[in-house]
């Protein structure tokens, strides 16, 4: 392990890898997405790669002031703050329809001409037809009035309110990495969100040690969390056709991911050796939704899936008073940004040398920081943050497994800080 040349480094990242997911390969799409994810953290390397995100194909990273170039300037704010880790919220789109329609398309765009109207494939056009986001409660939860209203809203929707995950999405800056731990050192996936922030995180699972993580020093890692000027955009669910199309395909749904059942008898014994060390299985985020779209959709028929649909993913009645307590919002910049490039292409002898120029933020006339960082430096100084209260954001639930990780101690009631604090420091 850390032995240079690529022959050394596939041994290092799959055999580290291998033994806890490697029984789910061939029957589970998680398990091959965070092996690929370790591979394409040896490649990111290889190729002169800062930061690599850990993201699906259903989901957008929008950046506040969102023109060419924007995203290069908000990593180099990252780097030089000598940031290692990034956790980016997410937020979750809220169709106002159940299909694409008037309702959610531009009205300037309706006085076009057919030819001009955009022929994309479904993935592409929903980014143009949905515009409207459920904004990610693990922030607003600090905030009682807000919480309650959260509550409320899913207790309409047979109590769900967001239908994929909660928990963001995450960057590794691979060079920081190499600097921290040595070059070559593993960069190993955590889950399909995230990154360790050390490969012995990975050893300990490997070994079987799951709960005792040692402090890690914060010149080794550091952690941004970006609440607010830099979001996740997930375009879950975002049309009855896709969802019945997605659930009419599936002969049968399992509620689990690593579900043992669905590995081969040759696959659990090829990996008998560390058996001990094989992922648990999980339930998927809001199994109850997909459980049940699933038995609807090919057993009851769409009309009943369209029923449930319009029941807990479209806007419900208080759609307004979600609005105006900043619980939904309105978010058209991806477009817009889609527009401006396409437009600047079409427009361009070269095409590919524009993309590539805009890319790399060049003739933009953009220069200078864009992110205010605050931290919380008395209870966890790993942590920076994009907005004034970082503490309070670092306080949420959500971030308990990070910080113990990291080496952090209860202090009950899910309070994860740094070791050493009295309670009257709390």
């Amino acid at each position: 392990e850390g032995s240079e040349g690529e022959e050394g480094e596939e041994r290092s990242v799959e055999s580290l890898l291998l033994p806890v997911y490697g029984v789910h390969l061939l029957s589970d799409v998680t398990a091959r997405q965070v092996l690929n994810a370790g591979r394409a953290a040896y490649w990111a390397r290889e190729e002169g790669v800062e930061y690599l995100v850990h993201m699906d194909s259903d989901e957008v990273l929008w950046f506040r002031g969102m023109e060419p170039g924007v995203a290069r300037r908000y990593f180099t704010d990252l780097a030089n703050e000598g940031v290692t880790h990034v956790r980016f919220l997410n937020d979750e789109v809220m169709p106002l329809t159940t299909s694409f329609s008037d309702d959610d398309v531009d009205t300037k765009k309706k006085k076009k001409k057919a030819e001009d109207q955009p022929k994309d494939h479904r993935e592409s056009s929903i980014l143009r037809r949905r515009f409207w986001f459920k904004r990610n409660p693990v922030y607003q939860r600090r905030y009682p009035a807000l919480n309650s209203l959260i509550r409320q809203v899913a207790a309409l929707r047979q109590g769900l309110f967001f239908l994929g995950y909660e928990c963001g999405k995450a960057a590794v800056n691979v060079r920081l990495w190499d600097a921290a731990w040595g070059a070559g050192a593993v960069v190993a996936p955590r889950h399909t969100i995230a990154f360790h922030f050390h490969t012995d995180a990975v050893t300990k699972l490997i070994q079987g040690q799951r709960s005792d993580y040692p402090w890690l020093s914060p010149g080794k890692v550091r952690v941004a969390v970006m609440a607010d000027s830099v979001r996740v955009l997930h375009y879950v669910n975002g049309d009855l056709e896709s969802v019945v199309e997605k659930f009419r395909n599936m002969r049968s749904f399992k509620q689990l991911i690593f579900d043992l059942e669905l590995a081969s008898p040759e696959r659990k014994e090829e990996f008998r050796e560390w058996k001990s060390t094989w992922i648990r299985s999980e339930t998927y985020p809001n199994d109850k939704f997909y459980n049940k779209m699933w038995e609807l959709v090919n057993q009851k028929g769409r009309k009943a899936a369209e029923e449930f649909y319009r029941e807990t993913v479209v806007a419900s009645n208080n759609l307004k008073q979600l609005i105006r307590e900043g619980v939904v919002y309105e978010n058209r910049d991806v477009v817009r940004f889609l527009e401006k490039v396409e437009k600047k292409m079409r427009g361009s002898k070269d095409p590919v040398g524009l993309l590539d120029t805009l890319n790399q933020g060049r003739g933009e006339g953009n220069s200078g920081s864009l992110t205010n960082f605050s931290d919380c430096a008395r209870l966890a100084p790993h942590f920076v943050c994009d907005v004034k209260d970082c503490c309070l954001l670092l306080g949420a639930n959500h971030f308990a497994l990070i910080k113990r990780l990291l080496g952090y101690t209860s202090y009950g009631n899910n309070q994860w800080w740094q070791p050493g604090l009295h309670r009257d420091e709390l």
